[in-house]
């Protein structure tokens, strides 16, 4: 009688077998490994947000750790999302919470002393930074010290204990510290003493916090460190800060920042602010006249419409030109000059951009060829010089554009079909008409998705912008903006991030980022539609 399957013995596994398990593979402790390292770097973020009370950030990274570890652990209907969730992880972060946040600081006053978020904060820093030395109060020896990359402040007291403090960290005594004579500390457990020579002028602005006394704080003198006290004081119930030695009283308004007695909006503020919600006023501020960019966003939005729209001209025409010529079989050596005319392209359009900038300088090569001229070509602060900013940074992109364009048309003349152009001739159709009539409306139909990308990547091209003339010639010695800005360079400017403004001010640069992805959006659709409407004439 045979036996059943299900009365059949089973054979025990070998010790080989057990070890290539599912529960012991070499993939298994590699994946284990791999998600102790992202659970431990997940809680490392988990505790500097809740540090820090951010927790938005905390509840994101739990969130992405629970998912994590059940996708990974589990083996119920995961095996998708095992592929899919680290790139879906990484969409969020850097692409869906980035656009979010540009979003939501656009209709903030965010920015240079105005990056706090309330009036007790902005208070308290104030606090710390007016400050001086009491009149007949401590003096301390004094040494600087460092842990890691960060600086700090250490004293000696007459009992010979160490402390040591900085802005973020209030003084605080360190046991085993060495004093010599005179009250000079020698070592300290944990820091690294910094000579005077390395830290500089940095060391006259070493200062740190007693305790939780508003406005108390160690700060350096000379070779000593003096018990110091600021100069403000902060009244929590009232929400004002009074200077005490000039008596102005500064009340917090709703507008995130604190303003002085008997002062219009316009008035004296106090440098100091916080964060607040402003709705639509970046985007207003942006189109009057009389803001700080209002008055060139007009100027500078025809510039960057006129240079995206040239730049794709030039090289358009430019390059389909050549391709027409090289697509013309008794041209002989078409293969070498096809290739030579590639070479630009090659070439990293910064590095291109950096060797024209030097070629253009008062004693480049351009000068040089036109018998010593002395011309400058980029940044001449005249009306005649801001246009000839503007021709020589075209003619640059010409020349950095063209092979592309080139290169297109080559592709495109060459997939047209023949039968086309047989019948145009048989039809006794000139080249003119040919061109006119055939080759050049199919042409278009095939470039046109191109050129309406090539229009929106000029649109914001940053980089020859930067590159070539960073924005100038300046219109002015005070003046935020330069003859060759264009829009996404002025945001550039206006964020603070090149040190191009006086005051970076990250809600207008948020808010004019906002109107460029409208501007460029709404012109491809726009484009995109035309080609329609011409691929059904055609």
């Amino acid at each position: 009688m045979a036996v059943s399957e299900q009365t059949k013995p089973v054979r025990p596994a070998s010790s080989g077998e057990a070890w290539n398990s599912k529960t012991f593979t070499v993939g298994f402790a590699v994946k284990l490994l791999l998600m102790c390292l992202v659970n431990a770097f997940g809680l490392y973020i988990v505790y500097a947000a809740y540090a820090n009370q951010s927790w938005w950030v905390l509840a994101g990274m739990v969130v992405i750790l629970l998912a994590l570890d059940y996708t990974y652990f589990t083996n119920r209907y995961t095996l998708p999302a095992k592929y899919m969730l680290p790139g879906v992880i990484f969409l969020l972060v850097f692409q869906v919470f980035a656009v979010f946040f540009n979003g939501y600081i656009a209709f903030t006053n965010y920015g240079d002393g105005h990056r706090l978020s309330s009036p007790q904060e902005a208070a308290a820093f104030a606090l710390l930074q007016d400050t001086k030395c009491v009149p007949g109060g401590a003096y301390y020896p004094m040494a600087a010290v460092r842990q890691g990359s960060e600086i700090f402040i250490a004293i000696s007291k007459p009992d010979a204990s160490v402390w040591v403090g900085n802005e973020a960290n209030a003084m605080a005594a360190v046991p085993g510290a060495q004093v010599g004579a005179g009250g000079k500390i020698t070592s300290v457990p944990g820091y690294e003493i910094v000579p005077p020579a390395e830290i500089g002028q940095k060391l006259q602005g070493l200062k740190a916090p007693i305790g939780d006394e508003p406005g108390r704080v160690i700060q350096a003198a000379g070779v000593m460190a003096c018990d110091a006290a600021s100069t403000l004081k902060w009244d929590p119930a009232a929400q004002t800060i009074t200077d005490t030695t000039t008596a102005t009283v500064y009340h917090a308004t709703d507008k995130g920042f604190f303003l002085a007695d008997g002062e219009t909006a316009g008035g004296h503020r106090f440098r100091t602010g916080w964060q607040v919600w402003v709705g639509l006023d970046n985007f207003t501020s942006a189109f009057f006249s009389d803001s700080e960019y209002g008055q060139y966003f007009v100027s500078v939005t025809l510039w960057t419409f006129a240079f995206a729209f040239l730049s794709v001209f030039l090289t358009f025409v430019f390059g389909t030109f050549l391709a027409i010529v090289l697509n013309d079989e008794r041209v002989k050596g078409r293969k070498l000059y096809r290739t030579l005319l590639l070479l630009p392209y090659a070439f990293p359009s910064f590095l291109g951009a950096l060797v024209w900038r030097n070629m253009l300088n008062v004693d480049g090569f351009i000068n040089q060829i036109l018998g010593g001229a002395g011309i400058d070509w980029l940044q001449t602060q005249t009306e005649s010089g801001y246009w000839l900013a503007r021709g020589s940074l075209l003619l640059v992109q010409l020349w950095l554009g063209f092979p592309y364009m080139f290169l297109i048309s080559t592709g495109a003349l060459q997939s047209l079909p023949g039968e086309l152009k047989e019948a145009a001739v048989v039809d006794g159709a000139s080249p003119a008409r040919m061109w006119l009539n055939v080759t050049g409306p199919l042409l278009l139909i095939s470039t046109a998705p191109v050129l309406v990308a090539s229009f929106a990547f000029n649109f914001n091209n940053f980089t020859l912008i930067y590159m070539l003339t960073k924005g100038g010639p300046s219109f002015g010695a005070t003046e935020p903006v330069g003859a060759t800005d264009i829009l996404i360079s002025m945001v550039y400017r206006i964020s603070g991030v090149g040190g191009g403004a006086a005051r970076a001010d990250l809600g207008l640069a948020a808010a004019l980022s906002i109107i460029i992805f409208i501007i460029v959006a709404v012109i491809a659709v726009l484009g995109f539609r035309q080609t329609r409407k011409l691929e059904e004439m055609v």
